[in-house]
């Protein structure tokens, strides 16, 4: 349920928050609405700079951050809070998040060379590097490895295979050719 307690998915040693209450109560739902009461960005640098693992290493770490708004009274994006629902996928499928999403999202969508694992990715035969502009007008390569917070959006797709995602949706009955991905009721969600 969207509104199951994401305590229900973790050990406790595992998934504590910087307050009991928030810890006990904090729900998929609230993950994905970004109001945690968690900063924006919070802690990005953590993956972002560090390419640390997201449970045995950036979870533990968020016990010691206060919020600095009250617990689901505002909007403020945070991808350590918004990747713990595809890691609670796997406590419950068995997988990786990263299996269940190509086998139960992407491959049913037709994207076959799509997925969520930059090292995959990077080995392919056919990619791009990605680079960022330096203020001084230097080009470097973009190095992060986005792998430790992956569910909060770490895809890589084609342009081709993206229409295939726009299909689904602009379709919203949960199926794409045929097939259904999802209940009305949860695409509707």
């Amino acid at each position: 349920s969207w509104d199951d307690p994401l305590s229900k998915f973790f050990s406790p040693s595992d998934f504590k928050l910087y307050s009991d209450y928030v810890t006990s109560n904090i729900t998929i739902r609230d993950a994905f609405l970004h109001r945690s009461g968690l900063p924006a960005y919070d802690r990005d640098l953590i993956w972002a700079g560090f390419n640390q693992p997201y449970i045995d290493y950036i979870l533990g770490k968020l016990r010691y951050r206060e919020n600095n708004t009250e617990f689901r009274s505002t909007f403020q994006y945070n991808n350590l809070i918004y990747t713990l629902p595809g890691y609670a996928t796997e406590n419950v499928t068995g997988l990786t998040w990263n299996e269940f999403f190509e086998t139960e999202l992407l491959k049913k969508l037709g994207m076959t060379t799509a997925t969520s694992s930059y090292s995959v990715f990077m080995n392919s035969s056919n990619h791009v590097t990605p680079y960022y502009l330096l203020s001084n007008g230097t080009m470097l390569p973009f190095e992060i490895i986005p792998d430790p917070v992956g569910p909060a959006g770490g895809l890589f797709i084609s342009i081709n295979e993206m229409t295939n995602w726009l299909k689904f949706q602009i379709n919203g009955t949960g199926y794409y050719n045929g097939v259904k991905i999802l209940n009305k009721a949860e695409f509707d969600e």
